[in-house]
């Protein structure tokens, strides 16, 4: 009997492909906390040859831009060395795009602008996620920005003329949809992970709550890019020492990662500073916001900042509000701050309020362009598991959470087990315990790939 059809080289290659597409999955990519605790990071490689940078991440900005020389720099020239820099006429993939006087300045969610000038160039992510002809703004004459950022935000057809990294990376293939998870680790961790086009169901419990992207803040004209601004039903403030619970009407907000701090409303800085007897710095070159204080607080303090979505609550111990920054050391000693700024309506800034990274390392956010909606649930950790998010509508919503202590599918609290996965957690005693069945979809998997291998070795014999 003749297989002509899967002989040779040809069925390999086609064998090859199939065996790719069942057993590959999304990459989750590691993020290091940078720049003196402040921002996270992640390495990419641009152009061709290629030039490795260390780029911010950041949600708040459409836009990925790049320092094109540290020497115009007013200070820290010597880690912008270290994070490197992209000099386009050395790569021989770079092209350089026209844009319009309007896009060429990118607006900052600090209020801040930039000039940019814009090429498109071979782009790789973390080391294996490799995309052509991505455009990204060169910022060639930096006297401030000391590194360069990757921007998560919306792209063509919203904030831009121009497709960014999360429209080539469903545009190219790497991933089905618009959307992307995030988490950062513990504090005193120093790590957080991105996931492109997936989540880890391992990294939080039962479903996950949708909480639909609202307008920008009508206040300042740099403010107008359509960002993740999502609503905070409420606010409770915890102060067990002194005995009293404080709660705050909701508000309008956006996470972070571009800076560790937090800006929310004075009335909720003023309760969480007096959990910890605080002091205002009024004279500092830093302005009068910045809550000094000693860094012995993280094993003195009690209390909790606990925000409302819908049935779903994350609460932030104090505790890890305190930020370490070496930045503000020679201001005075000790050198850690509360990482909570106020702002409130009428002031610089007018109302628009921030959610730092203490936020991210107690939330598992999964960003969703197609919907427009942040899904957000609980924090938890029992492993890891990644799942791919699907084309199909509710592909997001039908995603559950592994961990004990999650939400239902109704936004209800759950204390189901991982039924059918061989693990089991007592939500009492946070301990875990594995069995020896194993996840359904990796046995899946993992029958699929030797089944193909299998065929590999079948069809060599009668090749």
């Amino acid at each position: 009997m003749e297989f002509s059809y899967f002989r040779g080289s040809t069925s390999l290659a086609f064998l090859l492909g199939v065996a790719q597409l069942i057993i590959a999955e999304p990459t989750v990519f590691p993020l290091s906390r940078s720049w003196d605790n402040d921002t996270y990071t992640i390495d990419v490689a641009v152009g061709n040859p290629k030039q490795n940078i260390r780029l911010a991440v950041d949600i708040g900005s459409y836009a990925t831009f790049l320092v094109d020389n540290c020497s115009s720099l007013y200070f820290d020239e010597d880690k912008c060395v270290e994070y490197g820099t992209y000099n386009e006429s050395l790569s021989t993939s770079s092209t350089y795009i026209s844009t319009s006087y309007e896009e060429s300045w990118l607006d900052l969610q600090d209020g801040d602008s930039h000039r940019l000038m814009y090429y498109a160039d071979d782009f790789t992510i973390g080391g294996s996620a490799a995309l052509k002809n991505i455009t990204v703004g060169i910022s060639d004459y930096p006297t401030t920005i000391q590194y360069g950022s990757l921007g998560l935000g919306f792209g063509k057809g919203i904030n831009s003329n121009h497709s960014n990294i999360i429209d080539e990376l469903q545009g190219q293939g790497i991933t089905k949809t618009k959307a992307f998870s995030l988490t950062l680790d513990q504090n005193d961790i120093d790590k957080g992970s991105l996931i492109f086009g997936g989540v880890d169901t391992k990294k939080f419990g039962g479903a996950l709550q949708k909480r639909p992207i609202q307008p920008a803040p009508d206040k300042r004209s740099s403010f107008d890019e359509y960002r993740y601004w999502f609503n905070v039903d409420n606010v409770t403030l915890n102060n067990p020492d002194v005995g009293s619970t404080t709660t705050v009407p909701g508000f309008t907000a956006m996470p972070q990662t571009i800076n560790a701090h937090s800006y929310l409303p004075t009335k909720i800085v003023q309760t969480v500073a007096s959990a910890f007897l605080i002091h205002n710095i009024s004279d500092d070159s830093y302005g009068s916001d910045w809550y000094v204080i000693n860094c012995e607080w993280r094993n003195w303090v009690n209390g909790s900042l606990d925000l409302q979505f819908g049935n779903l609550n994350i609460s932030i111990p104090y505790r890890e509000l305190v930020i370490r920054q070496d930045g503000i050391s020679d201001v005075e000693t000790p050198e850690c701050y509360i990482g909570v700024l106020p702002r409130d309506e009428g002031e610089l800034g007018d109302g628009i309020w921030y959610l730092g990274h203490a936020f991210l390392r107690k939330a598992y956010a999964v960003f969703d362009q197609e919907s427009k909606s942040v899904w957000l649930a609980k924090k938890e950790d029992c492993g890891s598991e990644v799942v791919e998010i699907g084309t199909e509508d509710g592909a997001i919503a039908s995603i559950t959470g592994q961990c004990a202590g999650g939400l239902d599918a109704t936004g209800g609290s759950s204390s189901t087990s991982n039924a059918g996965t061989g693990t089991s957690t007592s939500s009492g005693t946070g301990s875990t315990t594995t069995g020896d069945k194993g996840n359904a979809s990796d046995q899946v998997r993992v029958s699929m790939a030797v089944f193909i291998l299998s065929a590999f070795s079948w069809l060599a014999l009668c090749s």
